[in-house]
């Protein structure tokens, strides 16, 4: 079986690293794969780096016959490669997959209706995200995404933590866009965060279109900085003592997933598909998306009771096998042979 992925997206964000993630796993399992990607961007260079076997394109719509060559199976893991996948299908007969991460419902025309409706699966991420295809088609399957294994680098770790000794260290990291991810609500609480916590520190890790923004509500703010783009994200994960993502939108929230690996308390937004990962009281702490007194209560509670961080972090590590990779492959290997045989 010979799987054809497609990953044409112009940026290298969360989805892009949640496809390749999967594409090393299912070559650790010894699966057939090529790769098209745009020419000359961060994906292809991650995919040449990871060992993969890749095709770079200039034009990624124009569903070329020698890409598809000996090709049992289409892979789509972002939109316009959805529309490509659904191209090659109509012009060399070859069925395909598509991987859905958004909780947005699909744009309703005629080639997302074509495309998804044609698919002979759609891979949602999450239970919010099967929601919002499901009116587009029946053939749905649900696969979360996984965590990375971010590596802990232990004397970046070290210097981290000396950087902030006795403080009450807080932490967010993804792209610096709040429409989705909502950090402005953590940013008009801060300050009453130092009110009740006086060694609180918050640190963003991320850049995006409202870093400036950011930075301007948050200039007489001290103890909050905006550290921009990590390659560290691992060492610095594990040098916080509470992660807090307040997303107004969120597929899944994959970022989630390392930060439970990395034994760190969660105080996260009760939407999308976050409570896919996050159980209230069970294993993190939710609170409605926007609802900045609830997020002051979680935090401030969270550092008063260490012990109920400790445990809430303790349980979420223990119910983390779900989302590893090598699950995930298994899965999608499952999926793909059922399609080939069918």
């Amino acid at each position: 079986m010979n799987i054809c992925h497609i990953n044409v997206a112009k940026s290298f964000r969360g989805g892009e690293r949640q496809s390749l993630l999967l594409m090393s796993e299912l070559a650790a399992l010894g699966q057939q794969q090529r790769v098209i990607l745009r020419a000359g961007l961060p994906v292809e260079q991650k995919a040449r780096a990871a060992g993969l076997n890749t095709v770079a394109v200039k034009h990624p719509l124009l569903a070329r016959k020698r890409w598809f060559s000996g090709i049992d199976l289409i892979h789509a893991h972002e939109a316009k490669g959805a529309w490509l996948a659904h191209l090659a299908h109509r012009r060399f007969g070859i069925p395909y997959v598509l991987t859905r991460r958004v909780m947005k419902k699909p744009g309703d025309h005629y080639l997302n209706r074509q495309t998804l409706s044609r698919a002979s699966q759609v891979v949602a991420i999450s239970s919010a995200v099967e929601r919002a295809v499901s009116g587009f088609t029946d053939r749905i399957i649900r696969i979360p995404s996984c965590y990375a294994s971010l590596e802990v680098n232990p004397t970046t770790l070290s210097e981290i933590k000396q950087r902030y000794q006795g403080k009450f260290l807080i932490g967010n990291v993804g792209a610096l866009e709040n429409v989705d991810k909502g950090q402005i609500h953590l940013l008009n609480i801060a300050r009453q965060l130092k009110e009740r916590i006086p060694n609180v520190h918050i640190i963003f890790l991320g850049t995006g279109s409202d870093r400036e923004w950011f930075l301007q509500r948050s200039a007489d703010l001290p103890h909050v900085e905006f550290l921009g783009f990590q390659q560290d994200v691992g060492s610095y994960l594990a040098a916080l003592d509470l992660f807090v993502f307040p997303s107004l939108r969120e597929g899944l929230g994959s970022s989630l997933l390392d930060v439970i690996q990395a034994g760190v308390p969660i105080v996260a937004s009760d939407t999308g598909g976050i409570p896919d990962i996050i159980q209230h009281e069970h294993n993190g702490l939710l609170t409605p998306p926007g609802d900045e007194p609830a997020l002051l209560t979680a935090i401030t509670r969270l550092a008063a009771t260490p012990e109920l961080g400790a445990q809430l972090a303790d349980t979420a590590l223990a119910g983390l096998e779900r989302f590893s990779p090598k699950v995930s492959a298994k899965m999608h290997i499952e999926l793909y042979q059922s399609i080939v045989r069918e």
